[in-house]
């Protein structure tokens, strides 16, 4: 988004790449994404975000009035806490091949994120992007979204017993939020080529 020129490894957490020593000697508990930017290394989503902002500000990710500030860190965290957590709650157990095990809290998992999707909804059928323009909150929004459309495919007959598989249809502003995501550039290219 902000046209940055970078170069990009793609580590496979699958694979446990990110365990690797040198990967270790950066991310001390191998985690991803990470950031190193000359001799500056940053590590979690929000803060590699807010580096760039200041190391980079324009175009603006994080608004440029204090009200716009306000609003879109308020989109975020209302992500982080709400929207993130049951999604999360929902795929672990898909991705892990324990939904048996985890079968009995799915129902009310899935109560949890169509509550989210429809405010999510609400507020799309208003605008393109979160806050009005495109902003730090959609980009913290899309890897939630993502896995939650990863679990839906990877688990269908589950995700049709718990009211998840109608997604598109159900929300149809959020699904042309999606569309339109993808269709970024710095989607496109950050897009993590073992997820086709």
């Amino acid at each position: 988004y902000k046209q940055l020129d970078y170069q990009s490894i793609v580590l496979e957490t699958s694979k446990k790449q990110q365990k690797e020593p040198w990967f270790l000697n950066l991310n001390p508990r191998g985690q991803i994404p990470l950031l190193k930017h000359d001799d500056v290394v940053v590590t979690e989503s929000l803060a590699i975000m807010h580096y760039l902002e200041n190391a980079f500000s324009t175009p603006p990710l994080f608004g440029k009035t204090p009200a716009e500030v306000a609003s879109i860190e308020q989109s975020i965290f209302e992500i982080l806490s709400y929207v993130d957590k049951p999604v999360a709650d929902f795929v672990q157990p898909v991705f892990r091949n324990k939904i048996v095990q985890f079968r009995d809290l799915l129902d009310g998992v899935a109560t949890e994120i169509l509550k989210e999707l429809s405010l999510l909804e609400s507020k799309l059928s208003k605008t393109d992007w979160l806050q009005g323009g495109f902003s730090a909150a959609d980009i913290v929004l899309t890897p939630t979204m993502q896995r939650l459309y990863r679990g839906i495919a990877q688990a269908p007959e589950l995700s049709k017993e718990i009211g998840l598989n109608k997604l598109s249809e159900d929300f149809p502003a959020l699904h042309g939020w999606r569309s339109r995501v993808e269709k970024l550039p710095a989607f496109i290219a950050s897009f993590p080529p073992h997820w086709n």
